[in-house]
Formats: C-alpha cells, structure tokens, sequence
C-alpha cells in the first residue's frame, strides 16, 4: 500500500497541486508531527503562489524539528519571498550552521537576501567561504562582485568578473558589471 506522502508525491510530480495538497493534508491529519507532509504543504503553497500559508506548514515543522537545516532553509526562501529579508537571513543563518553538505545552496540564498538587505560586508563573507570550497561558484562570484562593487572595492570586481567571463564569456550580467567597473574605474569614480 502506498503512503499518503507517496501518493501526494506522484500528484505532485505530475503537476496536480490540488490532489497533491490533500494527500499531504490527510498525512497531517493522520499524523499531526509529520514533518515531511508539512514541509510538502509548504512546497505546494508555494507553488500556488500563497506564501503565507507555506510560511505556517514550514514553521510548523521547523517548531517540531528545529534541527534539521532543510526546514530552516525552506522557511528563509519562504521569508525572501514574502520580502521579510531580516528574518529571511536569520532563519538562512541557523541552517547553514546546521546543515552538512547542502551548506553551500543555503549560503548561495543567505548571500542573496544580505544583498537585499545591503549587508555586503556579511555577504561578502559568506560569497567568500563559498568559494573556498566552490571557486567556480557562479552564484558566489555574481556576488562577491556585487559586494565588491557596493563596497568600492573596484579591483575586486573587475578581477571577479574577468574570471566569471572566463568561465562563461556569454554571460550577460558579467559583461555589463565588468562594462560599468571599467567605466568608474577610468573616470576614477565610485558608484
């Protein structure tokens, strides 16, 4: 017999997010602790554009497993995409102290949201241990220029976008950083 989580699994890869949302719902209800189906009613929220709901499933199980860097992840996306960047970054925070292996996608997103938030000292802390381990890490690279750029360290940007055209000469973003860094850095200006 197939689980409810499987079954909202199938309905879920299949694009059905009403049926997929109902198998989560009935595991829930089965089983008011169960994470998992909580963290799959968020993911369908979201899917269904209601950010507000997913934030209550996430916070749910992230109260219930406070430990596990998944659900924390999941709560800062869900956090940015409700434009609650402080919180976002907190909860980014606490998984990416938590987390093992997947550190490095949530310090991608915890990188984003402190460039929102235009905390580029931290960012750039955390694009820069990113790419200790990750150099090629474009992400990390896109931001570490970013921050570069906002902290009126031009070198490092142009140095950073030189290598991300390097690895990518089609990339459009690199182009036109490396285009206006040239630029401020001829006229002797900062942004």
């Amino acid at each position: 017999m197939t689980s409810l989580i499987d079954q909202g699994l199938a309905h879920h890869d299949a694009g059905d997010l009403d049926r997929a949302e109902q198998c989560y719902l009935d595991a829930v209800t089965q089983n008011g602790t169960d994470t998992e189906a909580l963290k799959l009613l968020a993911l369908v929220m979201m899917e269904k554009g209601n950010a507000d709901e997913a934030g209550t499933y996430i916070e749910a199980a992230v109260d219930l497993q406070p430990a596990v860097a998944q659900y924390r992840h999941l709560l800062g996306r869900i956090r940015a995409a409700q434009g609650r960047m402080p919180e976002a970054a907190e909860a980014l925070r606490l998984a990416s102290d938590q987390a093992g292996p997947e550190r490095f996608l949530i310090l991608c997103d915890l990188g984003l949201c402190l460039e929102q938030l235009q905390s580029w000292d931290e960012a750039e802390r955390v694009y820069a241990e990113i790419l200790m381990y990750e150099p090629n890490n474009r992400t990390a690279l896109h931001g570490k220029a970013g921050s570069a750029v906002a902290l009126g360290d031009l070198d490092t940007a142009r140095d950073t976008y030189q290598l991300l055209l390097k690895l990518d000469p089609t990339d459009s973003a690199a182009s036109s950083g490396m285009a206006q860094v040239l630029g401020w850095i001829a006229d002797k200006t900062l942004p």
